[in-house]
């Protein structure tokens, strides 16, 4: 994802969706390099020179980084829900069964 965000923000939608798509439905494994490459190759990036970069030193410093940033505003689980209005960042509890009470939450905090 940080890779396909670099090319732009729609190749990083393109490529969350990609790998939600290959993970959930398909039952590959979003860790792996040859999938990573694949679903690259499939929403118009260069498989090639996505593989270099995928390991690349840079790659892995951009990831922890990223990391550390959202442990800092409380995305310690994975997935996170956390809004940010204004300046004011908060997390934002969620059911998966249910989206209302997330709904319910985030319009709450917007009219702060």
């Amino acid at each position: 994802m940080l890779l396909a965000r670099q090319q732009g923000g729609e190749f990083e939608i393109a490529m969350i969706r990609a790998i939600q798509q290959a993970y959930y439905r398909e039952a590959r494994n979003p860790s792996d390099t040859d999938t990573l490459c694949a679903l690259a190759q499939q929403i118009g990036l260069d498989a090639d020179s996505f593989a270099v970069a995928l390991h690349a030193d840079a790659t892995r410093q951009a990831l922890l980084a990223d990391i550390n940033f959202a442990r800092s505003i409380g995305g310690n689980s994975f997935p996170a829900l956390i809004l940010q209005h204004n300046v004011t960042i908060r997390p934002v509890q969620y059911d998966y069964n249910d989206a209302a009470p997330a709904i319910q939450a985030i319009n709450a905090a917007l009219l702060v």
